[in-house]
């Protein structure tokens, strides 16, 4: 219901939908007290589906339709597992969720992200053009769970000593983002060691890989890629993400080019910067890159199997 699969805003959710479990995590979502929002979990639904069909006004009518939203949440979901003949998840972490909610396994397929072939082919083509001095990149939207303060705080803590630089390209600074980008710009002020570089379009990327060793993935919702770590990685940078969804399982398929950090621990993100520095040889790192990266035609190939599959399967000839 957050919308970020983060229980509370503090820990990572594993997506088993229950009512007064789910109505409470959303309503202090809301602004809601953590006693007030036990409460409004705990209405009876009756009181909550009253007050969602009456539409009440105001923050006491949304919040007292909080058990509603995670009923009819688990009914929307019900209704796919019964209707759908095949279901695809685009991360593990989501497979395991509709599995604890229900779905069988049979009909769950699991189909990853990837890049188009020809920016994979586009990045690979970036070259580091200098060891010194060391660049950190962050390259997402200006948005607070995407983390880009976790990334400057954690960077200004590091020692001016260490000679590195934090590169920023952010994009949707719009209504309430702008607010937010105007409170990392007051985060970064003073310290011209941090960049703040606009937008950028995919067909630079390349250019900026030319400059960055290392990515900075600090979000703090649980992704289903994100498709930054691919790119990265399709340019033969390193990654430092939150330790969270898909970015973790990302780390799995590449433990040696993805370090893992708590979301929100800003200590331990500058622990993992200063290791980046003092370990790794912006030389030398990108010399070999006899890895694959997951393209679209992979996903393509899988999709058709699926479909196939399905098309043979018992279920389908009997109709």
């Amino acid at each position: 219901l957050r919308g970020t699969m983060m229980e509370l805003g503090l820990r990572e959710c594993n997506g088993l939908i229950g009512e007064q479990r789910c109505a409470s995590c959303w309503a202090v979502s809301r602004g809601a007290t953590a006693g007030i929002a036990a409460l409004v979990a705990h209405f009876p639904n009756e009181i909550a589906r009253a007050a969602a069909s009456a539409n009440w006004t105001g923050r006491v009518g949304t919040l007292m339709s909080a058990r509603n939203l995670a009923v009819n949440r688990k009914i929307e979901l019900v209704d796919i597992a019964a209707y759908a003949d095949r279901v695809v998840a685009v991360a593990q972490w989501l497979y395991d969720a509709l599995i604890l909610n229900g779905f069988l396994p049979e009909k769950l397929c699991l189909s990853r992200q990837g890049l188009e072939l020809v920016q994979i082919a586009s990045l690979a083509d970036a070259r580091l053009q200098a060891a010194s001095p060391f660049w950190f990149g962050y390259i997402g939207r200006w948005d607070p769970v995407k983390g880009i303060d976790v990334a400057v705080s954690a960077f200004r803590a590091l020692n001016e000593a260490n000679n590195a630089r934090l590169l920023i390209y952010a994009t949707g600074n719009e209504g309430p983002k702008g607010v937010w980008r105007r409170q990392v710009e007051k985060l970064a002020s003073g310290d011209n060691r941090v960049v703040l570089a606009g937008s950028i379009e995919n067909g630079r990327l390349s250019e900026v890989y030319a400059k960055v060793s290392t990515l900075l993935v600090p979000s703090r919702w649980v992704e289903t890629g994100p498709m930054v770590v691919l790119e990265a990685l399709a340019a033969g940078a390193r990654v430092i993400g939150s330790d969270a969804g898909g970015i973790r399982e990302w780390a799995t398929s590449y433990p040696d080019r993805i370090v893992l950090a708590p979301i929100d621990d800003i200590p331990a993100w500058t622990r993992a910067m200063r290791r980046e520095i003092a370990t790794v040889s912006t030389e030398n790192f990108r010399a070999d890159r006899k890895y694959n990266i997951r393209s679209i035609s992979d996903v393509a190939d899988e999709m058709v199997t699926i479909y196939e599959r399905a098309l043979n399967s018992p279920e389908f000839s009997q109709l």
